[in-house]
């Protein structure tokens, strides 16, 4: 009976050694043939038809490896894996140190209007801010490194540490070593003096526990952080984030954010927030003062839904149409009627557009809009709906926006 169990049991751990890598090769699409590029410090795979972005991401790490690693004292212990990804029109990227240093990016670049559009070179950009986050995550010492000696690359305390200080210092290095990120971008500075504005800028608590449903959402910890970052570097050196990053680095403990910041510098993270928010807030202040100095025009406000609210076309005189978010109801196409003595309350008529570029002509509107197509790729597409009061169908059309007409196709 033993021996039985024992055979059972030998085969149970052999059918699932089968499955993982079945389950491994489903993390990218399998219809692509991926290739790597080799570097000194990195592994880069990409699709087919991606060679050349390969090489602009290869240049632009070795380049961030030869320019952080002086920064932030710190070399990882293995080559970077990087996977280069052509399957969605969206921009982004992700990075994680645990088991092995690990960096995957969007090959789409970002749009001017996004909190990423701020930029010379996207690629540089995107590259630079996630390796960053290799070098700090992957930093450890003492009892967490002697614990990864053991058990495998599985502990990274500074991974523990506030969101806002994880991207906050990548968002540092955007504007520190870039001509552009978002330390120095014009939509971070409006989204701060609006915050000033309308009642102050957010305590740590605050950035810690923000709801996504509160605007900015995730954003917060960028804009924040960076400044943040930004700010103490000013009062401690080029080399505060290096023995910020190697003191936590080196504690079994985490969270302890004051006592670590303390040690490292001398002066607790509490006290560093609230003298940059006492400085950040005084710089929009005086900005506010001079906009109101010369004079303040204000509009007839038409809604109040909040968060996300964008994009306003005019569908005739009397109905206006916009994209809005409230973070609360699913977000889409709306419209309201201004023919009364009041705006009337805002009614969605579509749910698929998700607040890309749109524009109406003859009661059609015409929008870009990210669809999913299947469980490896999301894409954008030109999409065509009745928006005629009353109405709010996806159609096909024969649209003229002033440039000719275009034939917009629904799949």
């Amino acid at each position: 009976m033993e021996g039985v169990r024992r055979r059972l049991a030998a085969r149970l751990c052999l059918c699932l050694a089968a499955l993982l890598p079945a389950l491994r090769a489903r993390a990218l699409d399998p219809r692509h043939e991926y290739r790597t590029l080799l570097t000194p410090h990195f592994r880069i795979h990409f699709p087919d038809g991606g060679y050349r972005f390969a090489l602009r991401a290869a240049r632009a790490l070795e380049e961030a490896h030869r320019l952080l690693v002086p920064h932030l004292g710190h070399v990882p212990w293995r080559p970077t894996e990087v996977v280069l990804t052509d399957d969605t029109d969206s921009a982004n990227g992700s990075a994680t140190a645990t088991f092995r240093p690990l960096i995957r990016g969007f090959m789409a670049p970002p749009e001017a209007t996004s909190s990423l559009g701020h930029y010379d070179d996207f690629v540089w950009l995107l590259m630079l801010h996630e390796y960053v986050h290799i070098l700090h995550l992957d930093t450890t010492s003492d009892l967490p490194w002697l614990g990864n000696q053991i058990f495998g690359h599985v502990f990274a305390p500074n991974g523990v540490q506030p969101l806002w200080v994880v991207e906050g210092l990548a968002t540092y290095y955007e504007s520190r070593l870039t001509g552009g990120g978002r330390n120095d971008s014009p939509f971070v500075d409006m989204f701060l003096r609006a915050q000033v504005a309308e009642g102050g800028l957010w305590n740590a608590d605050r950035i810690s526990t923000a709801s996504p449903v509160q605007w900015p959402g995730g954003h917060g910890r960028y804009f924040y952080g960076g400044r943040l970052l930004a700010e103490i570097t000013a009062r401690h050196g080029p080399a505060a984030p290096f023995r910020m990053s190697h003191d936590y680095g080196g504690r079994a403990l985490p969270y302890a954010v004051n006592v670590s910041t303390a040690a490292a510098l001398g002066e607790p993270m509490q006290p560093l927030f609230e003298a940059w928010r006492d400085a950040e807030t005084q710089r929009h202040r005086r900005t506010l003062d001079e906009i109101e100095a010369a004079g303040i025009v204000e509009g007839r406000r038409l809604t109040h839904l909040g968060r996300e609210v964008h994009a306003p076309r005019w569908l005739d005189r009397a109905h206006l149409l916009f994209y809005a978010d409230d973070g609360v109801r699913a977000p889409g196409l709306f419209a309201l009627s201004l023919a009364g003595a009041k705006p009337s309350e805002p009614r969605r008529i579509h749910l698929h557009y998700a607040g890309g570029r749109f524009d109406v002509a003859r009661g059609i509107a015409v929008y870009q809009a990210v669809e999913t197509v299947d469980r490896h790729q999301s894409h954008a597409d030109l999409w065509a709906v009745d928006v005629a009061p009353g109405r709010g169908e996806v159609v096909q059309a024969e649209v003229d926006l002033g440039q000719g007409p275009m034939r917009v196709k629904v799949r």
